[in-house]
């Protein structure tokens, strides 16, 4: 969330953006069968009717071209949020942002979550298994557009994604973020997570600092 809610860098370096950003990571696989879509709190001025309710659920492969779109999006509109740039994703081939739904799609490690109003993406994120087990989750890439934002999406975001973790009978979720009284700490810490560690570079070179940020399950939900 940064201006909204600055992001995440997480210790596999999360992507950062306003309103819920986590992550710099490379999507790898997804989600369980039973995740429901999850409805967002809704503004009653903004979302009157029922096809512009806004909700929460896993990307499918096929939506590839609506990942890229938000993603590429997303570290444009908040570079300092992410530890990723706009230029090394860019970089990459329509087949390799293919390939990571359908990776996601193909393995029960990875969450690639997508919010939307009605039909419209308008934002992601992006809950990782830790590769050397299923105890810890990361959590990369939490971004809501501008324009939806102080909406509820970037909590319904974070909370399907904590849900998902807890399902899976984790101990621990990680997240990083930029340092700063921001909407996007503000929001991880109403969750219960707490800062770890001492603040890094957001990356090489960088002067902006990220803090990691950690919720502990303590067995609830395993």
């Amino acid at each position: 969330m940064a201006g909204a809610l600055v992001c995440c860098c997480l210790t596999l370096r999360l992507a950062r953006t306003p309103l819920l950003a986590a992550g710099s990571f490379h999507p790898g696989s997804p989600i369980t069968s039973s995740l429901r879509v999850v409805p967002a709190a809704t503004d009653p001025v903004s979302y009157k009717t029922m096809s512009q309710s806004p909700s929460v659920r896993e990307f499918q492969p096929s939506e590839w071209r609506a990942y890229k779109e938000l993603r590429l999006r997303a570290l444009a509109d908040s570079p300092d949020a992410f530890g990723s740039t706009l230029a090394i994703e860019q970089d990459r081939s329509d087949a390799q942002w293919a390939e990571s739904l359908a990776t996601a799609s193909a393995s029960s490690f990875d969450l690639p979550l997508a919010a939307f109003v009605g039909t419209r993406p308008v934002g992601l994120a992006w809950a990782k298994a830790d590769a050397t087990g299923s105890l810890t989750i990361h959590l990369f890439q939490m971004w809501v557009a501008p324009e939806h934002r102080s909406r509820g999406l970037g909590r319904s975001l974070l909370s399907t994604a904590v849900q998902w973790a807890r399902d899976r009978g984790a101990k621990t979720m990680l997240l990083s973020v930029t340092c700063g009284d921001t909407s996007a700490v503000q929001l991880y810490a109403s969750a219960g997570f707490q800062p770890v560690g001492i603040p890094r570079p957001l990356r090489p070179g960088s002067l902006l600092q990220a803090q990691n940020m950690k919720l502990e399950f303590h067995g609830r939900g395993a």
